[in-house]
């Protein structure tokens, strides 16, 4: 499938002119639309460029447009700004319908004139994460603290990048008026459970005892409102287990790698000592398959 043609599978607009098939080309295999009211405007997907350039494209064409129903896990930091700006230009109404995450929650939502969670929905934040090549042309992925300590040893290009990031997202969030203090909580239980576990690769060993892996932390309304979020009229947010369970939904993430609480519980996980080489080893035994 082109690349265009997988953005395109991406959008689907719901009005009088434009019904959902008209965006996907024969050869491409669309994705799963539903119907909404008029000046409805539905997305899925990974948020690029090319992605935002269409809807750019779309709301100049149709200017009845007044809700963004949007279910993405996130994408390119620069394209999902962009995609904020948009909607903040046009005081489009944002309504998650499955998931925002990563970000999407840090920018598309925020930016949203007024805000839905609806029905199984959920709005979900991570630590910082940056990809660097380094000078040997090879590929690293940094999380947690240690981006900036990763910084040594990478090329221009790449240095320039994260640098060129760091100013764009920050700028973002006082553009949008939000405070980073969850962000980094998220960020600080990241690296806390690096060095305990004595790894670099943040997806070791997940069900360790008092040091589980989570991938994503699960906001509630006032926790978005603290973060700075305004104007959040319906949300849903799990009452019990079993609506918990809604969350993983689209399995799209293992069972209990989703974080629901507040900051001072997660920051209770990770902590106390490194376990020495003997624990890593007895931990990586224990996960191996019995013969």
């Amino acid at each position: 499938m082109a690349r265009r043609d997988q953005i395109i599978a991406g959008l689907a607009i719901i009005s009088g002119c434009l019904a959902p098939h008209a965006l996907a080309s024969p050869d491409m295999a669309a994705e799963k639309t539903s119907a909404v009211p008029d000046k409805h405007l539905s997305i899925s997907g990974p948020i690029n460029a090319h992605f935002v350039a269409e809807l750019a494209r779309i709301s100049s064409s149709y200017p009845t447009i007044r809700v963004l129903v949007i279910d993405s896990e996130g994408g390119e930091v620069e394209a999902a700004i962009q995609l904020g700006r948009l909607v903040r230009q046009h005081g489009w109404e944002v309504a998650v319908k499955n998931k925002c995450l990563s970000a999407c929650a840090n920018y598309v939502f925020p930016a949203g004139k007024r805000k839905r969670v609806l029905p199984n929905s959920w709005v979900g934040i991570h630590e910082k994460t940056r990809r660097f090549r380094l000078a040997d042309g090879s590929m690293q992925y940094v999380t947690g603290n240690e981006i900036d300590a990763a910084m040594t040893g990478v090329d221009a290009i790449s240095a320039s990048a994260a640098r060129k990031w760091e100013a764009d997202d920050a700028a973002a969030f006082r553009w949008l008026g939000l405070s980073t203090v969850f962000v980094q909580n998220f960020t600080n239980y990241i690296s806390s459970r690096k060095r305990v576990l004595g790894v670099e690769d943040i997806h070791a060993f997940p069900d360790v005892p008092g040091c589980p892996r989570y991938r994503f932390w699960a906001l509630d309304k006032k926790q978005l409102e603290e973060m700075g979020v305004t104007g959040i009229d319906e949300f849903w947010f799990p009452a019990n287990k079993a609506e918990e369970l809604a969350l993983y939904n689209d399995k799209m993430l293992p069972a209990g790698s989703i974080y629901i609480g507040g900051p001072d519980k997660l920051n209770t996980f990770c902590q106390g000592p490194a376990l020495n080489w003997f624990q890593r080893q007895w931990l990586k035994l224990q996960r191996e398959p019995q013969s």
